[in-house]
């Protein structure tokens, strides 16, 4: 059976890692048994932003109005928490994106 990122726990997700390939060990200088954790949304926006704009995509079901809330907020503290200067925020539901647009952070957000 296979799973979706959304029926897994934080505490599930937190036990993942990811094995570098043979050859990018190597090269790194990289143990053969190091593997890598699975990085929050924050410490990925954080190593990544300095360097290319960051697109964060925000899904809901529609189907709950309450997970357009919690995503808006969820996604305003992160962008802000981050530092991220160059976030975009895309989503299909209009209300998502008004929610972040209007934050007190004026987030870009846009959507199709």
């Amino acid at each position: 059976m296979h799973s979706q990122v959304r029926d897994l726990s934080w505490q599930d997700i937190s036990k993942l890692a990811w094995a570098m390939p043979q050859d990018k060990r190597r090269a790194a200088g990289a143990g053969e048994s190091d593997d890598y954790p699975v990085l929050t949304a924050k410490e990925a926006v954080q190593m990544t932003s300095p360097f290319v704009d960051v697109i964060l995509d925000a899904k809901t079901s529609g189907s709950n109005p309450t997970d357009e809330q919690e995503m808006a907020d969820a996604i305003v503290r992160l962008v802000y928490s981050s530092r991220c200067s160059n976030c975009l925020v895309w989503a299909k539901s209009d209300k998502v994106r008004r929610m972040c647009a209007t934050s007190t952070w004026g987030l870009i957000a846009r959507g199709g």
